[in-house]
């Protein structure tokens, strides 16, 4: 069964990724920073201070940031609160102010990131309240503030947002504004499409399962996913549902989509020698292109380069970049260290 720390990586990864469709140069989060790549592997980072030395996050969302699939915004969140930077000119707004910090006496409300639209207009964000209770306290709990707590669509047209009720833990938001949400417990687990004003949704014609990792297709018409230990492509006009690999104990994780959608990917988690240690492999299109000993994050730049974040075993050691064309099998190491 998956924990709740991995569904959360899972969203915050999905939110970091972006979709830089076509795109000469990628913004990447990674972190509290965003790096500029181009698929030469020059690589730039963003200077711009996006609200703490910490990512914070929760199956609901993260504190960013976290760049739109246009590439020409950057949600974030400073003071507990949402914030919206165009990366014209590096101006910043201020999109919610509901953010409160915790005291002896009450506890903390932040608002989470979610998912920016397919279209890079709306915000889907959380209201969150923070823990009442203080480990290093041996007073009374925290009191919970009076808030408006639950799910919100921020719109930058009109700078205002929206109340919105999402019956499920949020996995995508489709391109035509439908919600696909998480819903059920255990082996009635399934997956529902959620029209915006709609309490209930509809389930989706497929099998019922623990749904993660859920990226769409550019043109909205397929989804990828996670599904108890597999990797599946589901047609959503259709509720067809295709296998593309199918483990023992749910080593292929972290599906997606190239930024044209023709090309599809995932890692593969292997054992080490050593106990407990794992290595990781990127299959495309179902081809093994990359294989380390190390954990590693990885970004699709265009349809024919990946970048990696490759972590050391020693966390004194800073993480490198790897950039790969993937159909030649050629790799480069930036000089340039992830954080």
């Amino acid at each position: 069964m998956k924990t709740l720390v991995a569904r959360t990586q899972l969203l915050l990864f999905c939110l970091l990724v972006g979709n830089p469709v076509f795109a000469q140069t990628a913004l990447v989060a990674s972190g509290t920073q965003v790096w500029k790549i181009d698929p030469r592997g020059t690589i730039a980072r963003v200077d711009y201070d996006f609200g703490g030395p910490r990512l914070q996050s929760s199956i609901h969302g993260t504190t960013g940031p976290v760049v739109s699939p246009d590439q020409k915004r950057i949600a974030f969140t400073r003071g507990k609160d949402l914030w919206v930077l165009d990366l014209a000119g590096l101006r910043s707004m201020q999109a919610t102010k509901v953010g409160r910090p915790d005291t002896d006496q009450f506890a903390s409300v932040s608002v989470l990131i979610t998912s920016w639209s397919a279209d890079s207009r709306k915000i889907l964000y959380h209201v969150e309240r923070g823990d009442t209770d203080d480990p290093d306290s041996t007073g009374p709990e925290r009191k919970v503030r009076k808030a408006p707590y639950g799910d919100y669509v921020y719109d930058l047209e009109t700078q205002t947002s929206s109340r919105t009720f999402l019956p499920g833990d949020f996995r995508a938001w489709l391109p035509d504004g439908d919600f696909l949400v998480q819903a059920g417990e255990e082996k009635n687990e399934h997956i529902l499409r959620v029209h915006p004003g709609d309490k209930n949704g509809q389930p989706l014609a497929v099998d019922p399962g623990s749904y993660d990792q859920v990226e769409v297709k550019p043109n909205g018409q397929q989804i990828l996913a996670s599904r108890d230990g597999e990797i599946v492509l589901i047609d959503l006009a259709a509720g067809k549902t295709a296998i593309l690999a199918k483990g023992v104990w749910a080593e292929y994780q972290w599906p997606h989509f190239s930024p044209s959608g023709i090309h599809i990917s995932y890692v593969k988690q292997y054992p080490l020698s050593t106990p407990g240690w794992y290595g990781q492999e990127l299959l495309v299109d179902g081809a093994s292109k990359y294989r380390s000993d190390k954990n590693f994050l990885f970004y699709w730049i265009n349809d024919d380069t990946l970048a990696f974040t490759v972590y050391e075993r020693d966390s004194t050691k800073k993480p490198t970049w790897v950039f790969l064309d993937w159909k030649s099998g050629k790799e480069s190491v930036s000089a340039a260290p992830v954080h």
